[in-house]
C-alpha cells in the first residue's frame, strides 16, 4: 500500500475529489491506510461517510481498514448513519480479507465484537445491517470451519 494521499482533512472538498479519483481509477486498495484515516476522522461526517461507502469498492481488505471500521461500528457515540455504513462495510470487507503471515490480527475477534454489538438493543436499521453483515461473513466462511462466525450470526438473529 502507498502512503496516505489525502493530506489535510480540513480541505474536505479536495479530499472527497481525491477519493472519487481513486475509486474511478480502481486504486482504492492501494490507499487503505488513508481510507482508514478518513473512517476514523471525527472532524467531518461527510468524509467518514464517503470513506465508509468507498470500503464497498475494496477488493482485498487490510486489517487496519477493518479495525477502524469496526471501531466506528462499536462506538455508540458515532451517528447511527455511520454505524450502519460501518456494518455494511464490514460485511463486504471481512470476506475479502486474507491474513498475512505473522499478523496478530484476529478476524474471529472482529466477528465477536460485531455479535456483541448485535446483542445490545439497537435501532432496527442497525440491527438489520448487522444481521446482513454477519450473514455475509458466515457465508464466506469455508465449510463452517470457523464456529465463532456461526455463533456471531446466530447472536445477531435473536
Amino acid at each position: 500500500m502507498r502512503q496516505d494521499e489525502f493530506g489535510n482533512l480540513s480541505e474536505w472538498g479536495d479530499v472527497l475529489e481525491r477519493l472519487e479519483q481513486l475509486k474511478c481509477s480502481g486504486q482504492l486498495d492501494d490507499h487503505q491506510t488513508g481510507l482508514a484515516r478518513l473512517v476514523r476522522f471525527q472532524g467531518n461526517w461527510r468524509l467518514r461517510e464517503a470513506a465508509l461507502r468507498s470500503c464497498l469498492e475494496i477488493a482485498s481488505a487490510s486489517d487496519v481498514l477493518i479495525a477502524d471500521t469496526l471501531n466506528t461500528l462499536a462506538d455508540e457515540q458515532t451517528p447511527l448513519r455511520l454505524r450502519v455504513l460501518a456494518a455494511d462495510s464490514l460485511g463486504h470487507l471481512l470476506p475479502r480479507y486474507s491474513p498475512q503471515a505473522g499478523s496478530p490480527f484476529d478476524v474471529e475477534r472482529v466477528t465477536e465484537v460485531m455479535a456483541q454489538v448485535a446483542t445490545r438493543v439497537q435501532p432496527p436499521v442497525l440491527a438489520d445491517a448487522l444481521r446482513q453483515a454477519l450473514a455475509a461473513v458466515e457465508g464466506s466462511a469455508s465449510g463452517g470451519a470457523q464456529p465463532a462466525l456461526s455463533m456471531a450470526a446466530s447472536a445477531a438473529g435473536r
